[in-house]
């Protein structure tokens, strides 16, 4: 087959799930590696196919798988295959020395480079993080050995089923919920203590067994496992590190970042929002959806879901789910004293975010309709100033107008107050010159009587 043109051209399911198998050639597998290595879309089609092809065997009984490398492993007797997955398989086996059952996981025969070559490293990487733990809830590594010149890892075998089946048939109730995810907590400080980060912790990767008739939790799949100074990214060979639904926000922007104990933090965020709701924290019919999701959206309370969830656990819950990492829990210790101050009936260290904290997350979850708002927003503020400033120019206008009317009014009136006497005494002078004329014509015209009786002559 002939490299694809361009980026629009993808892969089809057919073939990512013979990639997936192992099936297609050299060339073509060179080929669908390099196109995952820049093509996002085809990154989430690649994950959602291993995760449809997984199918757990759990049955003693299941047939031996005729598989050379498996059988050929020196040591140890009777494998069959329990587990499968795109990886590779795992089998459950006899140790001849001590009798005792153990799980073998190996990796499908592929090139020795290429994409082949970055599962030989991840299983190396995983159990080389597991020889730095030793805790009674992560599942212990015994040896790597060499099947045609590809490793395998030796582990304790653990009969039991994963998290999230168990959860659904036995429904636990809050306070089993809060001291299981207490319990994983633990272990996970455990592993940070000592340099080791899981970096896929989900109900897929618990398994449940018995022990003295109380449920008991072990970690396993340590494959995506980093060192505290070490990056997380995208590998170069586009595989697609972490399932969508259970990865935290940083994880799915594919840059690489510094593994932080943050990222384990939200992992059990997700399995407590689990057992307490029976779903993840996101839902959604395509990976690049449910990504988008763990990106911008908060998840819905749990309270809302089942109204029996406390609002503490509700809180503890939503800190460890938050986007920013600096927002969760600083560590896996944090969110174990958390637990156990619930279930002590104390009071906890998380809090109801803050007014600001709740803006921020409903501008990530709808960046359009907040660009809408802060663009109205500046709009009216801009109008606003517009008006104030006409208001002040028309006010300052107004009051020079006021001042030169009232400095008219001022002239005006000592205009006024100037001419006033000349006129009074004009006016003064007119009314004794007519009292002096009607005293001159009416005097001559009478006389007085004898009886003070006037007539005329």
């Amino acid at each position: 087959m002939e490299p694809f043109s361009s980026k629009n051209q993808h892969i089809s399911s057919q073939e990512l799930q013979s990639f997936s198998l192992g099936t297609l050639s050299s060339e073509d597998s060179h080929r669908v590696s390099d196109h995952l290595a820049f093509c996002p879309r085809c990154r989430l089609a690649f994950a959602e196919t291993m995760q449809s092809i997984e199918v757990p065997m759990s049955t003693p009984n299941a047939p031996i798988e005729s598989r050379q490398s498996a059988e050929s492993i020196p040591g140890y007797r009777h494998l069959e295959r329990i587990a499968q997955g795109g990886m590779g398989s795992v089998y459950l086996a006899i140790q001849d020395h001590t009798n005792k059952l153990v799980a073998i996981k190996v990796i499908k025969q592929r090139e020795a480079s290429g994409y082949g070559s970055e599962r030989k490293k991840r299983l190396v990487r995983e159990a080389h993080a597991l020889t730095k733990i030793d805790h009674p809830n992560i599942v212990h590594p015994l040896e790597v050995v060499l099947v045609n010149d590809s490793p395998a890892l030796i582990m304790e075998y653990i009969q039991g089923q994963p998290l999230h089946r168990w959860a659904k048939q036995h429904k636990p109730d809050i306070r089993t919920a809060a001291v299981l995810t207490k319990e994983l907590a633990q272990a996970v400080l455990h592993a940070h203590q000592r340099g080791v980060i899981h970096c896929d912790l989900k109900p897929q990767n618990i398994l449940v067994t018995n022990v003295d008739s109380k449920p008991s939790l072990k970690i396993i799949d340590f494959g995506l496992a980093k060192l505290s100074d070490e990056d997380w990214s995208i590998t170069s060979s586009g595989d697609v590190l972490g399932t969508p639904a259970y990865m935290a926000p940083e994880q799915t922007s594919g840059s690489v970042l510094k593994a932080t104990p943050t990222i384990d933090v939200y992992g059990l965020g997700t399995i407590l929002y689990e057992l307490l709701t029976g779903r993840p924290p996101f839902e959604a019919p395509t990976s690049a959806k449910v990504l988008a999701m763990v990106a911008r959206q908060s998840p819905v309370r749990p309270s809302k879901i089942d109204q029996q969830v406390p609002p503490s656990l509700d809180r503890i819950c939503l800190k460890c789910l938050e986007k920013r990492p600096e927002d969760r829990y600083a560590s896996a210790k944090l969110l174990a004293e958390d637990l156990q101050a619930f279930l002590d009936d104390k009071p906890i260290l998380a809090r109801e975010p803050s007014g600001l904290a709740k803006l921020r997350r409903l501008v990530q979850a709808n960046p359009l309709l907040s660009f809408a708002f802060v663009f109205s927003a500046l709009l009216a503020v801009t109008s606003l100033i517009a008006f104030v400033n006409l208001r002040k120019e028309f006010l300052a206008n107004s009051k020079m107008t006021r001042s030169l009317q009232a400095v008219e009014i001022q002239k005006l009136s000592e205009a006024i107050g100037l001419t006033r006497p000349s006129r009074r005494c004009s006016m003064s002078f007119a009314q004794a010159c007519r009292r002096l004329l009607n005293d001159c014509l009416v005097l001559p015209l009478t006389k007085k009587t004898p009886s003070g009786l006037h007539s005329s002559e």
